[in-house]
């Protein structure tokens, strides 16, 4: 197990445990193999063998790479994704380490976006993969594509039933503390349900 404390403002503490942890410190990378489970900020990372990629200075973490069984979980509230799953996962981060600037799923994708204002669940997009872009400070999601037997599962909203969408291919933009705002599917939607 490897346990980071909080700074000195109470964030940035980490919890992380595997069957087996390596640091490769001239690599600059951290690795947990054998069902790896890390917790920091609000969100938990798991993956069969993770790979957590950090600066020259090994003082920030760059990227993650989960391999196998892959899932992310956000903390409740907010912008961000709730839950993000696929075979495989990489996390990009921002300059400080800590904001996710970029995600790809890979395999069997699946993102839980949070509910609007006042919803229970939030949409939620399936697709063999799918690449998230969010926001300088890692809290909104700006765009998102989804390729290969797309599914979005819209929510019940108000008099209106909850939807289900089948596409090919699925392209949404939104801005940093909006969300995704509008959606396209280039090929054309398969079926609205």
């Amino acid at each position: 197990m490897i346990t980071v404390a909080p700074d000195t403002d109470g964030t940035g503490a980490l919890e992380a445990h595997a069957d087996a942890a390596g640091l490769a410190r001239g690599d600059h990378y951290l690795r947990f193999s054998g069902g790896g489970h890390i917790t920091a900020d609000g969100r938990t990372i798991e993956g069969d063998d993770i790979i957590v990629q950090l600066s020259p200075d090994d003082q920030r973490v760059t990227t993650v790479q989960l391999r196998g069984h892959s899932r992310v979980t956000g903390a409740p509230g907010g912008s961000a994704p709730q839950l993000m799953t696929g075979r495989d996962i990489d996390l990009a981060y921002a300059e400080d380490g800590r904001s996710l600037r970029h995600v790809e799923l890979m395999e069997n994708a699946v993102v839980q976006l949070p509910p609007a204002a006042g919803g229970r669940t939030g949409r939620r997009i399936a697709g063999r993969t799918i690449s998230i872009g969010m926001s300088p400070d890692g809290a909104t999601v700006t765009n998102l594509s989804a390729n290969e037997s797309v599914q979005v599962d819209l929510p019940p909203e108000g008099d209106t039933a909850g939807r289900r969408i089948r596409a090919a291919t699925l392209v949404a933009i939104g801005e940093a503390g909006a969300g995704l705002q509008a959606a396209t599917s280039p090929a054309g939607v398969d079926g609205l349900h």
